[in-house]
């Protein structure tokens, strides 16, 4: 989808608005596996997934906020989400 942003902090609540879509989607999964035991396992993994997601990304527009616009603040934060490590979707 087109997506209108003006800011750094425009990019990251779409960002939250999306993940918090895709957690309703995987609730609504979880809702229709409720009476399969074998699916209910895979489904609470994405759950928690996607509640990790929303709460990074919560955190990351707190940081962007607190910077308010600043140039130098905003290398920093770039700097410091750049050397995160990556994470495996791998079990």
């Amino acid at each position: 989808p087109k997506v209108d942003v003006n800011s750094v902090l425009d990019v990251f609540t779409v960002a939250l608005e999306h993940e918090q879509r895709v957690s309703e989607s995987i609730r609504n999964l979880y809702r229709a596996a409720d009476d399969d035991i074998d699916s209910k396992p895979l489904v609470q993994w994405f759950v928690g997934e996607q509640v990790e997601e929303e709460a990074t990304i919560s955190e990351i527009i707190g940081r962007v906020k607190l910077v308010d616009g600043d140039g130098a603040g905003l290398l920093r934060l770039d700097a410091e989400l750049a050397g995160r490590p990556t994470r495996s979707t791998e079990a």
